[in-house]
């Protein structure tokens, strides 16, 4: 470490995710869910309300909710970020649908490297 440079414990980035924010302001958030049928209503309503191609889910903390593939599924194509943004799920649809579009991305979102889990 260089003089004049700080060390913060637990730190893991060496950026921010500011414009990611900005484009999630209108995301469904389950932040501050308290179980899972409160995020699965959350969810439906994001699903109901607009007509979006993708619909974005941010706030999840996956040690405190855990969604099955089946519950998941049923959904429209969907995104969930996980609080920190380095970790996703992506629903089967979601899924075919960036396939195409963005390949690398949806072959790597479960690799340790790409979401930087340690």
């Amino acid at each position: 470490m260089r003089s004049g440079q700080f060390r913060i414990p637990l730190l893991k980035d060496r950026h921010t995710h500011p414009f990611l924010y900005a484009a999630l302001m209108d995301a469904a958030d389950l932040r501050d869910v308290t179980g899972k049928d409160e995020a699965m209503a959350r969810i439906e309503r994001a699903a109901r309300a607009g007509d979006v191609e993708l619909i974005p889910v941010t706030g999840w903390i996956d040690g405190r909710l855990q969604f099955s593939d089946a519950e998941i599924d049923a959904f429209p194509p969907m995104v969930i970020f996980n609080l920190s943004l380095h970790s996703v799920l992506v629903n089967r649809r979601a899924r075919d649908l960036l396939d195409s579009r963005l390949p690398l991305t949806v072959d790597a979102r479960d690799q340790r490297y790409w979401t930087e889990e340690q």
